[in-house]
């Protein structure tokens, strides 16, 4: 939630930043009713363990470093097996280590010349860095359109880290590319929850701010509950205030409840900075998701939060699965929730603008 500049694995700084301040907001172990943190060291390689790796390979010898530890479990993941990992895998130095002790950086295989990018951060940022994995791997697995791909994650001495494929940014951002990525996004939202229900299996954050994702049977329930209330507690704890919060609360419950939603695959954070083209190829990729299962329209009004994308990213989307009547006064309905995680994270004008649109939600 920063600039242009923090596109994935280009501008570290920024990326770490962000996390950083995740990790910081939502310590491990903050759930909420049906929704879990999942344990550290689950690799993303069906049926493998990097856990079960890690302890294989140290059962040798002694205690390895952190750094180690991830070229064992990249090794681990790759299937290439973990005698000479260290001397295979060369992990650059991280970026900016923020309060949360994130970093990231890049690792070089030196037999392949295949590039990995990794995070890491301390002991709390475990489970941050699990629901990340947990929801780039929902959307992998949607083949609708591309995000970086996880490959492994675990914990070793001190700290925790996760690896994902590199995406070499700085595509051309043409109009058919733009056409393309939102077309492929409404792709992406055909993919439902396996259980019927909205949130999602883990608990995640939207920018710095953590994000409860408990399983609810109502898009209207869910919305109030897990997004609108939850942004309002936050924004009251950094000094908000509001008049008619019921009132307004209500007022979404009926407007949603007319709604029919399917429980889609949804990004989540899809502003302009999550989003961005891949060279050569020129692929549309989307990546730093806040990923549950939602109404489709969340993503698509996330999209004007900031000036909007360019309009052959909406022609492409409507050509593949036309927005609903309705989904301009929505818009308002999901995008308050932005905005009043702004003002949590950034204090100043957003508040205002936060009270307006609810007044203009009362209004309709």
């Amino acid at each position: 939630m920063t600039s242009k500049a923090g596109l994935f694995l280009v501008c570290t700084t920024t990326l770490a930043t962000h996390f950083a301040a995740a990790w910081q907001h939502a310590p491990c172990g903050s759930t909420t009713p049906g929704a879990k943190m999942l344990p550290s060291a689950t690799a993303t390689v069906p049926g493998r363990s990097c856990r079960t790796a890690l302890q294989a390979a140290a059962s040798g010898g002694g205690a390895k470093s952190l750094t180690e530890t991830m070229a064992d479990s990249l090794a681990e993941a790759l299937g290439v097996g973990t005698a000479g990992a260290e001397q295979r895998f060369k992990i650059g130095g991280g970026g900016y280590g923020g309060g949360g002790g994130a970093s990231v950086g890049t690792i070089d295989d030196l037999e392949t010349g295949d590039k990995y990018f990794y995070k890491k951060a301390g002991p709390s940022g475990a489970s941050m860095l699990e629901a990340e994995r947990a929801g780039l791997q929902a959307m992998y697995e949607a083949k609708a359109i591309r995000v970086p791909r996880p490959i492994c994650g675990g914990d070793g001495p001190g700290g925790c880290f996760a690896i994902f494929e590199h995406l070499n940014m700085g595509g051309r951002a043409s109009a058919e590319r733009a056409e393309l990525m939102g077309a492929q996004l409404a792709q992406m939202h055909r993919s439902l929850s396996p259980n019927g229900k909205y949130g999602f299996h883990v608990d995640n954050t939207i920018g710095a701010t953590a994000q409860p994702n408990g399983w609810m049977d109502s898009w209207a329930d869910f919305w109030v509950e897990r997004r609108l209330l939850h942004m309002i507690r936050l924004s009251e704890r950094e000094g908000g205030v509001f008049q008619n919060v019921d009132k307004v609360v209500e007022k979404t419950r009926s407007i949603l409840a007319k709604h029919e939603v399917q429980p889609c695959l949804v990004h989540g954070d899809l502003w302009g900075g999550n989003q961005g083209f891949v060279a050569p190829e020129n692929d549309p990729v989307i990546f730093d998701p806040a990923t549950y299962y939602g109404d489709r329209e969340v993503d698509l009004g996330m999209t004007h939060v900031f000036g909007g994308f360019p309009p052959a990213f909406y022609r492409g989307y409507e050509k593949e699965w036309p927005l609903p009547e309705g989904h301009q006064e929505r818009q308002v309905v999901y995008n308050v929730y932005h905005i009043l995680n702004h003002h949590v994270l950034f204090g100043g004008g957003y508040l205002g603008q936060a009270q307006r649109m609810m007044g203009q939600i009362l209004n309709m």
